[in-house]
């Protein structure tokens, strides 16, 4: 959570820059946070996994460590992550069941380029690898928690935004095309302090996969 906090920086700015009224001059702004808000959600992206990882598996964790080589990491976190996106933007382009097949393929690409310094095309094509005869067993794991988790997140965001919306006359405020400030600060802080959770889904599903395949490896 503390690492998290350096995101909600931008993300509140961006939450109360409409209220300032500050018109074309909020443009500048508003791409500005809004650049700052991406390197460090890919920096945080990849130092949450890290520390989870660390967590799992018991051990110290050393922040200053973590905090460089995550830094280190960024170029090759968003070339891993713009290659995934092109590959299952194709295949969702061709038709739908591609794209899917495509996603869970090289879902464990990420962590594949943070653990085993494997980066590019080659993080995909040791993805595509890991889920080898799994594909099944990974689809499942990815869509159930993240749709539990999804729905759980969903209500607590909604739920405290339609009080206020109650208290101030306009319960449906938070689900307008341009939500009010307030609406989108809550929905702000409470996505980003969701963000281990997501996280660990990933992690714990890798470092699974990962076993089970070099028991199989082994037992041969």
């Amino acid at each position: 959570m503390k690492i998290i906090l350096w995101l909600l920086i931008p993300a509140i700015l961006l939450s109360f820059l409409p209220a300032f009224k500050l018109g074309l001059a909020a443009v500048p702004i508003s791409i500005f946070l809004t650049l700052a808000s991406i390197i460090l959600s890919l920096w945080i992206s990849i130092v949450l996994i890290m520390i989870l990882n660390q967590l799992v598996k018991g051990e110290e964790i050393d922040l200053k460590i973590i905090y460089r080589e995550g830094y280190s990491k960024i170029l090759s976190y968003l070339w891993v992550n713009i290659l995934i996106g092109l590959v299952i933007f194709f295949g969702f382009f061709l038709l739908i069941v591609p794209g899917i097949i495509f996603a869970v393929w090289f879902s464990m690409a990420i962590y594949i380029l943070i653990f085993e310094e494997t980066r590019g095309t080659q993080a995909l094509a040791k993805s595509k690898e890991l889920v080898k005869n799994y594909f099944w067993a990974v689809l499942w794991r990815w869509v159930a928690p993240y749709f539990v988790y999804g729905m759980i997140l969903f209500a607590v965001i909604y739920f405290p935004i339609y009080l206020i919306g109650l208290l101030v006359g306009a319960p449906l405020a938070g689900f307008a095309e341009t939500p009010p400030w307030w609406a989108n600060l809550i929905s702000n802080i409470i996505s980003l302090a969701a963000m281990p959770i997501f996280s660990a889904v990933g992690v714990l599903l890798y470092k699974s996969l990962k076993k089970e395949k070099e028991s199989i490896s082994a037992a041969k």
